[in-house]
């Protein structure tokens, strides 16, 4: 049976539930699925797809289908139930913001126009201004499904747009890693001030010492709330088992660069280490950025997490409140079209091994970009208590 086929006679959960199975991978050889098919819920055993055989287009079609009906939103049938002829399937979905439905309107309503004639569908978008949800209601369900998973992606390709607004952040603003910074910023000017490009401007506010472990795009109060919920539900299912209930104890200690020419650096880092040598702190960023990344509300940028604090960075020439920084540093991206390099081989000659000093990490904060709290750090908008 094609997947398409499938899917079009299977209900929610059971896809759900098919997704969940699934991935077990090696350790699910073959499973069965009670199908309920009417509102008495009598049920028969019926056989699905065997996922961990199942080709790449059975599991894009899978995935597809699940986050189009219940990750956003959900698919049902108005004025039957299942498996009974008549009534109309809708569709509902959060809709993000004003900004997010003009993406899917268009120019002159072009967008939502073709949308509509394409699916065979009638899309239902609340006025300019005001938030509501998505409506898509049509005749067939594989039309509406269709019409879902097309505006995920225009949403998605949206999101894709916007400077990130949020970012998971480990603090390291701590006194004594504060006084350490402050001291090699003073040693760096003084034995290297005459090396080309090399000036006060470039570094971190001592303040915003932070690990950053990757950026999101927040567009309104539901999407926060939603990271603030992850953050807990990831406490609770990783966070704690990793941690036993304590904080990190981390030693910041040597410098690196991000490119590849040391005579033409953009960013120098202090590298962060746990202090008994295991990967809890590596682990926990993973982890967290997989949950997210799954979530939809943070794009991958590596296969892992870079830990690294930034102390030297040229955007900060012109953005000295260091907001600006995490874009380039997680994504290789930035906003100014140019930046003055710097001759970084004598500060990595001179300061290979400088200590940094050593830090209890405590939360894993929802960081708010362009923002400061009364200590000078970023605004927070959630965090997750390692303790």
């Amino acid at each position: 049976m094609l997947a398409n086929d499938y899917l079009e006679q299977r209900t929610n959960w059971e896809v759900l539930l098919a997704l969940c199975l699934g991935l077990l991978g090696e350790k699910v050889k073959t499973w069965m699925v009670m199908l309920w098919q009417d509102a008495e819920a009598s049920c028969e055993p019926l056989p699905v797809i065997p996922w961990p055989w199942a080709d790449s287009s059975h599991r894009a079609c899978i995935l597809s289908w699940l986050h189009a009906s219940l990750w956003h939103g959900h698919v049902t049938r108005q004025g039957s139930h299942w498996g009974v002829p008549g009534g109309e399937w809708s569709s509902h979905a959060v809709l993000f913001c004003f900004y997010t439905s003009r993406y899917i309107i268009g120019k002159k309503g072009e967008t939502k126009k073709r949308l509509e004639t394409e699916t065979r569908t009638s899309i239902s978008i609340p006025k300019p201004g005001v938030e509501g949800e998505i409506v898509i209601t049509g005749q067939q369900r594989g039309s509406v499904i269709s019409a879902r998973t097309r505006i995920d992606v225009l949403l998605d390709s949206f999101r894709k747009k916007q400077p990130f607004t949020h970012f998971l952040s480990f603090a390291l603003n701590q006194p004594v890693i504060q006084e350490k910074f402050l001291q090699f910023k003073e040693e760096v000017l003084e034995k290297c001030s005459q090396d080309h490009g090399v000036s006060s401007s470039l570094f971190q506010n001592p303040a915003k010492l932070h690990l950053t472990l990757g950026t999101l795009v927040l567009l309104n109060e539901q999407e926060i709330q939603r990271a603030c919920d992850l953050l807990q539900q990831c406490k609770e299912d990783f966070v704690d088992q990793i941690t036993g209930g304590k904080p990190l104890s981390v030693e910041v200690t040597g410098v690196e660069y991000m490119n590849d020419d040391p005579a033409m650096m953009d960013v120098l880092y202090a590298k962060v280490h746990m202090k008994d040598g295991s990967d809890k702190l590596q682990m926990i960023a993973d982890q967290l950025v997989e949950r997210f990344v799954a979530s939809g509300l943070m794009l991958r940028e590596w296969d892992r997490v870079k830990l690294h604090a930034t102390v030297m960075n040229t955007l900060f020439r012109k953005d000295p409140s260091g907001a600006e920084e995490r874009s380039s540093a997680v994504t290789g991206k930035s906003s100014f079209k140019e930046r003055e390099s710097f001759n970084g081989r004598n500060i990595l000659k001179l300061f290979e091994n400088f200590s940094f000093g050593e830090a209890q990490l405590d939360a894993v904060l929802l960081s708010q970009r362009y923002s400061s709290d009364a200590s000078g750090y970023y605004g927070t908008a959630g965090r997750l208590l390692l303790h």
